[in-house]
């Protein structure tokens, strides 16, 4: 029940020079409710990637770009929105960060004890959250690391295996690998969490656009050699919605989408 937002750029730069100062600003009006934390990891000009997290939600469009001060090839958002199964410790604070790889996933899992089931001893030993988020990377991890496919079939493999045990949770997720972005659109039947908001102390009159039937909606636009993604909530007149049950692989003005029932690839 988080929001996220990437960036991938032609040229590095600052998150604000990313995104606009607009953005930003609505990025902060959804911290408000999405007040559980929040991050950022990127990918420098050599391919090494960093993060930021803090279990704070950000005060202002400000921190935010604060924290997105180094220039960057490609970057994740988090504003966290913690299940309730959850802990509220900075390790449960998303993007996680390991190697390589950069996560971060809009939904719940539950039980959790069904997707540790998927992992080996020692991917459950390696795991330093309370959250089913992380358990989730783990699987893309492995199978970026051991999968034959591309790494856009290989993200899509631990999405179908997951999809297995639980048939209607959102599997929305960004990874960041490699400098390289690979979004997974697959809402299941999760509904937006408007009783969760509600005990917030929000009604769909206070909430900002897009927490309705849009909510697990992911959108894209590219322009001037970068491509931003986000979940709802942000002005997203004129982007493109990822079409449903699909893991789409970006690069800076290009991408190509794997259809997670195994139909054709779209370019």
């Amino acid at each position: 029940m988080s929001r996220m937002l990437a960036v991938i750029a032609a040229t590095p730069a600052t998150l604000h020079d990313a995104v606009s100062g607009e953005l930003l600003d609505q990025c902060a009006v959804l911290a408000r409710v999405h007040s559980d934390g929040w991050g950022t990891a990127w990918a420098g000009s050599d391919g090494s990637l960093s993060g930021s997290r803090s279990n704070n939600a950000p005060a202002s469009a400000g921190e935010i770009a604060a924290a997105g001060a180094e220039t960057a090839s490609a970057r994740l958002v988090y504003l966290r929105f913690a299940s309730a199964e959850s802990g509220h410790h900075i390790a449960d604070v998303q993007p996680f960060l390991r190697g390589s790889v950069a996560f971060c996933h809009n939904g719940a899992l539950s039980p959790r004890e069904d997707v540790l089931a998927l992992l080996s001893p020692v991917e459950r030993r390696e795991l330093t959250s309370t959250t089913d988020s992380e358990a989730y990377f783990a699987l893309v991890k492995r199978m970026l690391e051991t999968g034959a496919g591309t790494p856009a079939e290989n993200v899509a493999s631990a999405v179908r295996l997951l999809r297995q045990s639980f048939p209607e949770a959102c599997l929305n997720a960004f990874v960041l690998h490699a400098g390289e972005l690979f979004v997974v659109q697959s809402r299941g039947a999760a509904p937006t969490p408007i009783a969760a908001f509600e005990r917030r102390g929000f009604t769909l009159d206070t909430l900002p656009p897009g927490h309705d039937g849009s909510y697990n909606q992911i959108s894209f636009r590219t322009a001037a050699g970068k491509t931003i993604v986000s979940t709802t909530g942000v002005d997203q007149a004129g982007w493109h919605p990822l079409a449903e049950d699909t893991v789409t692989h970006f690069r800076a003005g290009w991408h190509t989408t794997i259809r997670l029932s195994g139909a054709p690839s779209e370019q």
